[in-house]
């Protein structure tokens, strides 16, 4: 408006048309900011700062501008310094806009920060409490099922090999697992009873066999 005012009198109807498109343009901001402030900023103090810039700018200044540019008889324009007094003190309405946005999307930027550290946090100590149990199911799972069972293991190969000595005692077991150590204990106790008489009998063969073989008076071998 301003190049028209101060123009030559043939490129009025040029600026007039640029200023019809410009005008358009800046409607089509607008439409956008307001659904932006609909859609997802959900700022009231926002929403006050459209409704003023609309009231102030669209409404006020820009029809305003719009009204100079489609005057066609120059004695009716007003001069620059009447047009810029009157359309520039507006544009305050529009800083103000921009200002809020700026705001808020730092606010929503540190809100945005802070949640993702409390995210971070709270990740960190799900995933500590995480190792924790997996740490005590492993020690649990260790000392209280794969530890028992190498015991067992290991009584049940003793026995295979005749060692029936009493082994040491297997501590905090459930139920179930004192049900297999009372069964090996008494499957040891069988079998060292077993091999006791088996070496009871060994030495009665063998005295039976020196008996038959020798005489009981002189020991000697029988002819």
């Amino acid at each position: 408006v301003v190049l028209q005012l101060t123009g030559r009198p043939e490129e009025f109807a040029a600026y007039a048309g640029t200023m019809a498109a410009e005008a358009v343009r800046v409607e089509d901001i607008a439409s956008m900011l307001r659904a932006y402030s609909t859609a997802y900023a959900n700022n009231p103090t926002i929403d006050r700062a459209i409704a003023d810039m609309d009231l102030v700018y669209l409404n006020g200044a820009l029809v305003y501008a719009q009204d100079v540019a489609r005057m066609p008889v120059a004695s009716e324009r007003p001069t620059v310094a009447v047009f810029t007094q009157r359309y520039i003190p507006a544009m305050k309405s529009v800083d103000m806009l921009r200002n809020e946005i700026i705001s808020a999307t730092f606010g929503s930027m540190t809100a945005t920060r802070t949640e993702a550290r409390h995210a971070v946090l709270i990740s960190a100590g799900l995933g500590g409490l995480v190792i924790l149990v997996l740490t005590g199911l492993a020690l649990v799972l260790r000392f209280g099922l794969f530890s028992p069972f190498d015991a067992a293991r290991q009584q049940i190969n003793d026995i295979a090999n005749g060692d029936f000595a009493e082994p040491r005692p297997v501590r905090h077991l459930g139920l179930e697992l004192q049900d297999m150590f009372a069964k090996l204990s008494f499957l040891r106790s069988q079998q060292k009873a077993k091999h006791k008489l088996e070496l009871e009998r060994h030495d009665i063969v063998e005295q039976l066999k020196r008996l038959s073989e020798t005489d009981p008076l002189t020991g000697l071998f029988n002819r």
